[in-house]
C-alpha cells in the first residue's frame, strides 16, 4: 500500500491510557447533514483492536441511523453484544464520519465504510466490527484502506492505493 493524495492531520495528546487521544468534534452516520452530531470528546487510535468502540449514551441512535441512513432499511440483530447484519445488506449501510480535531483547529473527517465495519462469524454470519463502551476507540476498522502516518503530536489520514 502507498500513499494517495496529501495527508490530512489531526492533533493527538498522551492521555496516560495507552494509545494516542484525538479530539473529537462529531460524527455523521448517512450523508445527511443534519444527522451531524456535535460532541467534545476524545477517541484513542488503537489499530490493534478488530472494532470500533462508541459511547455507550450513542448506542441507539447509532443504530438507528445504520439501519435507516443507507441506500436502504438494513435490519441490525443483537445477540449477546454482537451486531448481526444480513451479508447482502452490508453494501446498503450508510458510511460513519468522523469529524476529528485537525491541527488548524477545524473538522477534519474520516469516513469509514460499510466495507470497513463487515466481520464474518465463524459460522458464516455477518457482523458489524462495532460495539460499544464508556470511551472512543477507533480499531483497524477506522483506517482500512488508508494510509496514516502517526508521532507523538499528530497522525496523518489518506487513500491507500496498491503499488
Amino acid at each position: 500500500m502507498r500513499q494517495d493524495g496529501p495527508l490530512r492531520y489531526v492533533s493527538t495528546w498522551l492521555s496516560g491510557l495507552g494509545p494516542p487521544a484525538i479530539d473529537m468534534m462529531g460524527f455523521l452516520v448517512g450523508d445527511d447533514c443534519v444527522d451531524e452530531v456535535p460532541m467534545d470528546s476524545a477517541a484513542f487510535l488503537a489499530t490493534g483492536l478488530g472494532y470500533i468502540q462508541i459511547a455507550d449514551s450513542l448506542k441507539q441512535p447509532v443504530l438507528k441511523l445504520l439501519e435507516n441512513a443507507g441506500v436502504k432499511h438494513v435490519a441490525i440483530r443483537e445477540e449477546s453484544g454482537v451486531f448481526k447484519v444480513d451479508c447482502e445488506d452490508i453494501e446498503y449501510l450508510p458510511s460513519i464520519t468522523l469529524f476529528l480535531k485537525g491541527l488548524n483547529g477545524r473538522k477534519t473527517p474520516l469516513v469509514i465504510s460499510p466495507n470497513s465495519l463487515r466481520t464474518k462469524l465463524v459460522d458464516g454470519q455477518c457482523a458489524l466490527a462495532l460495539t460499544f463502551g464508556e470511551l472512543w476507540y477507533l480499531g483497524l476498522p477506522a483506517v482500512i484502506g488508508k494510509y496514516f502516518k502517526v508521532n507523538e503530536t499528530h497522525i496523518g489520514f489518506t487513500k491507500a492505493t496498491c503499488a
